[in-house]
């Protein structure tokens, strides 16, 4: 089950391609990379998407392939990649770990 803010369900827009936004009903999200995906990029920024943009939408965009995101968080809370944000969210992309 996906969650909005609280803990209350919220109705997600229909899909769209997640790219940035120009008009009026564009979304601000917030995105946070760490580790690895920084590099050439950036810790932070906060960037208007058309609704209905997902995490998968923002990682295709930022040149991140969906096989290295390890962990994904909106609002602090683990979220999928088909996970469609809202207004004000922010994202957390993680790469997967290794180790030995």
């Amino acid at each position: 089950m996906k969650y909005g803010r609280g803990h209350h369900q919220c109705p997600r827009p229909p899909s769209t391609s997640g790219r940035l936004a120009v008009g009026g009903n564009a979304m601000e999200i917030t995105v946070k990379l760490f580790a690895m995906f920084r590099v050439g990029r950036f810790a932070a920024v906060t960037k208007r998407y058309d609704p209905g943009a997902t995490p998968a939408n923002i990682a295709s965009e930022l040149k991140i392939p969906e096989k290295e995101v390890g962990i994904v968080l909106v609002n602090s809370r683990h979220a999928t990649l088909d996970h469609r944000l809202l207004d004000g969210d922010t994202l957390s992309l993680f790469p997967l770990v290794g180790g030995g």
